[in-house]
């Protein structure tokens, strides 16, 4: 089954939800998702989209001037199927560590009886996010505030861009919630040991099950350490 669309039967009765996973920010990431667990999802009322874009970077080769001589690079939009081996690999093996994360979210969710559906593409972030965004038509969108809070990287961020091309339906972030801040169920140990657990999985390719039971343990006993 294709990574990148994982249809579980999504219960369309259900409030939709979507919740965008970034795989390479999981401490912003768990934030926004323990925050939504505790402010925003309804057990039995919601129906939540995971949704992870794997950011492809644009490969550059190295081509020769023909008047200067000099080397210069250019930007190969080639389509995925021509890239070569190594790349395949890299968004491959992206794909995968995102599924692992969200999989493990998807049996908490399950847990609380709230559905969902796992979602992984591929492509620029932002614009694939908003593609998914009107693809899906939810009724919230939970996206992450950017680590940095520059005027320039706020201007750029995902949460921004979504908002800007969103505008009928609500963009919400755990950005200005201090009590969320201050939950120490979200501490940084907490998550150091998710993403160790997670790290150890994708090294020994061991099934996502045993990591279910790591993170529910935490979620019980992680306040008590």
């Amino acid at each position: 089954m294709s990574l990148e669309k994982e249809p579980l039967g999504a219960d369309y009765n259900r409030r939709k939800v979507l919740l965008a996973y970034n795989p390479n920010s999981i401490t912003n990431s768990q934030h926004l998702y323990e925050w939504a667990v505790s402010n925003i999802l309804r057990p039995n009322l919601d129906h939540v989209y995971l949704i992870s874009v794997i950011n492809t970077p644009k490969i550059y080769y190295p081509t020769t001037d023909m008047w200067t001589l000099g080397l210069g690079y250019y930007p190969n939009n080639s389509n995925f199927d021509t890239l070569d081996d190594e790349y395949k690999n890299y968004i491959k093996n992206e794909q995968e560590r995102a599924n692992n994360m969200l999989k493990v979210i998807s049996c908490e969710l399950t847990r609380s009886n709230i559905t969902s559906n796992v979602i992984i593409t591929k492509g620029d972030v932002r614009e694939a996010l908003v593609n998914i965004c009107k693809s899906v038509k939810p009724d919230i969108i939970l996206v992450a505030p950017p680590s940095k809070r520059s005027k320039i990287i706020l201007k750029n961020s995902v949460l921004n861009h979504v908002r800007k091309h969103m505008k009928d339906i609500p963009v919400i972030t755990n950005a200005n919630d201090d009590l969320h801040r201050r939950d120490g169920k979200v501490s940084k140990q907490r998550i150091s040991r998710v993403i160790k657990k997670i790290k150890q999985q994708l090294r020994s390719g061991t099934d996502v099950e045993p990591l279910v039971f790591i993170n529910w343990h935490l979620h019980v006993f992680g306040n008590q350490q």
